[in-house]
């Protein structure tokens, strides 16, 4: 039920030769200066300029002339622990990791105090996944250099990757005061902040580091940052100054220029979508940046014509083909591009990646010409390959699943709630469900109240679900809990700035409504209903962003939809008629009118007519269904697993539920 987050460890520090190199230098200018004899002939010395030329030979990426220099100064002295160090920055320029290991082992051996290899040690070893050999070699770093910034940086990820973010945090925090000038520990800081939600201080955190340097990619994060916390026009700010730092930088260019399409500033936009073209590395790639820009935000008819230009630049790229298809109703004019499709997700040529695309997008495109049992064979083939490019052989232990929805169900009993809990705030409006059951809708209708904002699909209480819930004890640690309730208070106000109530729709809450009523009793909870079958078969047929274990099995579906029907029916049961509130798909669609004005009450707001028509609303969409929720209310979608009936296989379990 929790999502374990991991820093990422590809940035770490490489220096190369340029650390070694720099105390070559020191060491054969001070050797000139005291005065010693002819250092020319002298062997220390000789040996610092032979690793010197080696290093220089690395950084210019001619890995064979280093090894070559360094080879011979071995060939003078076997025992040289920089002249190992060298060959094992060889052999990962090389990309030979174990090679690298076994000869800064080398260097180890010959200087047991050589600090630089017991440091690239932690690094290599930690890039493995070799956690203890890791923590080894970090704690020998620290014992010969209390300091080191890079091992801090190894230690901070590895209790990352033990879930222990509180000490990942308290590390970098070390080592940003041991090297207040040095960006990297509070950039990792930042973005461990950012996977636990804590959006306002990961924004200070890339404040500060953009005060140290002027390094791009620090503004194009914080860029990002500032998008998804709804603050469009300081994002634009800071993607505008990593351009002028990288003027040629394509990353920065589609940035700016998303930016000012989210802002409805297309003239604008445009000159930054063509200084982009003219820059990208992969053809078509503005295209399709542009035209996955335009469908978010609601512009399909210039989407289309986007996603249509950039395909065919690169005609063998499934993005632009799912993404054409997904913004729009295909038809007979498209049978053309349909077969070339066709013929791309057949070539053994194509692509995995681009493989799955093409195939939901013939998906896709068969449903609406109406040929069902074509389009859902592309699906099921679709959903074999994500399965297999999301999680390889390992299966969805359902066994796991049921034994937490028990716990869940044992823990948060009538019980649990007969005694009151101090209240935390209303501000948090929560919409959840099964995926693909209409969370989307609801949001859109009640976010186009003008007191009502958005926050997206927030993962804060999955993350932080395990810090306060002990459910062999059925106990909850109320400390820690009122303090991630009031940061999870401060998250929605960042987001959403002068709001009476904030939608944080993540379906998968519904796991944790529980806990949700018991730290905001007073906020509502709403939890969208769809026919089982419709829902299951909604999501067999779209490219899901969510890594649920359990979205491209028909049997892991079925699986899931009943474990799903057992909790929801819990919450019914045990939280209050005026706190939670389910609402049936099918009925929102057939009358509109009554069941979001009813929507509306029950969230205690005053009536607008602006919520009867969600398809106006003009907040970005990140979901699937950022066509769907565009369009006026529509019944189409009623019982459409009845065109599908007889292929129905597993999914038949469903029909009645």
């Amino acid at each position: 039920m929790t999502r374990v987050h991991s820093l990422p460890t590809k940035k770490i520090y490489y220096y190369r030769g340029s650390f070694v190199q720099s105390s070559i230098d020191k060491r054969c200018e001070n050797a000139s200066q005291s005065g010693q004899v002819d250092s020319s002939k002298t062997p220390q010395i000789e040996a610092q300029r032979l690793l010197s030329r080696a290093l220089e030979s690395l950084d210019q990426g001619r890995p064979d002339l280093a090894e070559a220099t360094v080879r011979e100064l071995l060939s003078q002295q076997p025992r040289n622990a920089q002249a190992y160090f060298a060959l094992g920055m060889v052999a990962e320029a090389r990309g030979k990791p174990f090679s690298a290991i076994e000869r800064m082992r080398d260097a180890l051996r010959c200087d047991s105090k050589f600090v630089h290899a017991s440091e690239r040690l932690a690094i290599l070893y930690l890039q493995m996944g070799d956690l203890l050999q890791a923590q080894k070699f970090a704690d020998l770093t620290l014992e010969l250099e209390r300091t080191n910034v890079n091992v801090l940086v190894v230690l901070a990820q590895l209790h990352v990757q033990r879930n222990e973010s509180t000490d990942a945090l308290a590390i970098l925090d070390r080592a940003i005061a041991y090297h207040p000038h040095d960006v990297w520990p509070r950039i990792l800081k930042a973005r461990l902040l950012c996977n636990h939600f804590r959006l306002a201080e990961a924004l200070a955190v890339y404040q500060d580091a953009a005060r140290l340097t002027q390094d791009p990619q620090i503004q194009i994060e914080m860029g990002e940052l500032q998008s998804q916390m709804g603050m469009f026009a300081d994002a634009l700010i800071s993607f505008k100054v990593a351009l002028e730092a990288d003027p040629n930088s394509l990353t920065a260019q589609l940035m700016v220029a998303r930016a000012l399409t989210n802002l409805h500033r297309p003239d604008e936009a445009a000159l930054y979508w063509e200084q982009a073209e003219a820059h990208e590395t992969t053809l078509g790639q503005t295209r399709y940046a542009k035209s996955l820009s335009l469908a978010l935000s609601g512009d399909f008819a210039a989407s289309t014509k986007e996603a249509l230009k950039a395909l065919q630049l690169n005609s063998t790229w499934g993005k632009p083909h799912h993404t054409y298809f997904a913004s729009r109703k295909t038809t007979e004019v498209d049978r053309q591009l349909i077969d070339h499709m066709e013929f791309c997700a057949d070539s053994v040529e194509t692509h995995d990646g681009d493989r799955v695309d093409f195939l939901y997008a013939l998906g896709k495109a068969y449903d609406d010409l109406g040929e069902y049992e074509i389009a859902l064979k592309r699906f099921d083939a679709a959903n074999a390959l994500a399965r297999k490019l999301k999680f390889g052989d390992m299966p969805f232990d359902r066994e796991a699943f049921k034994a937490s929805i028990d716990q869940t169900i044992d823990a948060f009993s009538k019980t649990w709630f007969a005694s009151p809990t101090e209240s935390q705030s209303d501000l948090p409006l929560f919409v959840l469900g099964m995926i693909r059951s209409g969370t989307t809708l609801v949001d859109q209708i009640l976010s186009s109240h003008t007191q009502v904002g958005g926050a997206g699909e927030q993962g804060f209480w999955l993350q932080n679900e395990s810090a306060i819930i002990n459910y062999s004890e059925a106990s909850i640690d109320f400390q820690e809990a009122k303090r991630l309730a009031q940061l999870y208070s401060q998250l929605l106000t960042s987001l959403s700035p002068g709001s009476k109530l904030v939608i944080d729709k993540n379906p998968a809450n519904v796991l944790v409504a529980g806990l949700l009523h018991t730290l905001f009793p007073n906020s509502r909870i709403i939890c969208t209903r769809r026919n089982a079958v419709d829902t299951a078969l909604s999501i067999w047929m779209t490219q899901m962003q969510t890594n649920a274990p359990f979205v491209c099995d028909r049997s892991d579906i079925v699986f899931a939809y009943k474990e799903f029907l057992r909790l929801t029916n819990h919450w019914k049961s045990v939280l209050p008629a005026d706190r939670y509130l389910e609402v049936e798909y099918e009925s929102l669609i057939g009358d509109p009118e009554i069941h979001t004005r009813n929507l509306v009450a029950f969230c205690g707001l005053d009536w607008q007519e602006a919520c009867l028509r969600p398809e106006l609303n003009s907040r970005l969409i990140r979901t699937p269904s950022f066509w769907q929720a565009r369009q006026p209310i529509y019944s189409t979608s009623i019982d459409r697993w009845k065109r599908y009936e007889q292929w129905l296989g597993p999914f038949e379990e469903l029909i009645g539920l």
